[in-house]
């Protein structure tokens, strides 16, 4: 065999090689850094249609501890608005005043979120007691905790020493927690669409989609709660959650340097006049500045 002939033999390999990407965790430490997240929730019911925007700046800074990492996020500022029109919410400024820290293993995967009790306990006072009271049991701070941590994992500790080649797909699941408590398994696929340049770096654009029924139970009953005349949760549709994230990140480093969330929750409501559908679709935009 020439030279030539074992390269030519030898390219579908180095190709294969090449193609593959490996994700570690290896944040910078100690320097912060800033997220910008842009949430669009779109809520439509019939003829009816309602938007609000969130903007969120955080700084995030992680750092070294035993046996992995910590991650302290600091809410920077705040708005909303609510069909073209800014909204005074008080709860805005208690976001402003906690400290959320992410508690990771080596790996990056996310163990315990500290900082929640502190927040739910601010966002009670704001209250009158009687909607404090409904709030606490519906937001308690075991859900809060449960979303965090599985928004985190889905997002970096999922990745973590793991190896993609471009075009090849790995399963993916991500928890989805309900007010009442309740959790919902979102399952799909995590596929590496490509690789592409963010700055001097290589990174890696990644798409994933997943999707599953909410569990009824608690929610049932507690959306009926509140439900006005005859309109209720229908019992015989589940509600439906879909989640689609196109992402781009270092796989060096897990660092994102961008994102696109929509997820899409339908649900189903019992009226005189027969079924109704709502839909009500988030769009989040993360952007960051390091």
């Amino acid at each position: 065999m020439t030279s030539r002939t074992l390269l030519i033999a030898l390219l579908p390999l180095v190709a294969s090689a090449a193609d593959e990407v490996e994700f570690r965790f290896s944040p910078p430490l100690n320097k912060p850094y800033t997220e910008t997240q842009v949430a669009t929730r779109v809520m439509s019911m019939g003829t009816m249609k309602r938007t609000e925007v969130r903007t969120t700046k955080v700084q995030m800074t992680y750092s070294r501890k035993p046996g992995g990492y910590l991650g302290v996020a600091k809410v920077i500022s705040a708005e909303v608005v609510r069909d073209g029109t800014p909204l005074a919410d008080p709860m805005l400024d208690v976001l402003k005043q906690v400290t959320i820290t992410y508690e990771l293993n080596e790996k990056g995967v996310a163990t315990d979120v500290k900082g929640l009790e502190d927040l739910q306990k601010r966002m009670l006072e704001k209250l009158p007691p009687d909607a404090a009271q409904k709030m606490a049991a519906m937001v308690s701070v075991d859900a809060m905790k449960k979303k965090e941590l599985a928004e985190f994992n889905a997002r970096t500790g999922a990745l973590a020493g793991t190896k993609l080649k471009v075009g090849e797909g790995r399963p993916a699941e991500e928890d989805f927690p309900t007010p009442t408590g309740e959790t919902a398994k979102l399952k799909g696929t995590t596929t590496l669409v490509g690789k592409v340049a963010c700055g001097k770096e290589q990174c890696a654009h990644l798409r994933t989609v997943t999707e599953s029924e909410v569990p009824m139970g608690k929610l049932l009953e507690e959306a009926n709660k509140g439900a006005k005349g005859n309109v209720k949760l229908d019992p015989k549709t589940a509600p439906r959650v879909k989640n689609t994230v196109e992402r781009v990140v270092n796989p060096a480093t897990l660092m994102p340097h961008s994102e696109k969330q929509v997820r899409t929750v339908t649900i189903t409501m019992s009226t005189p006049q027969g079924p109704m559908t709502t839909e009500v679709t988030e769009t989040k935009e993360y952007t960051y500045a390091y």
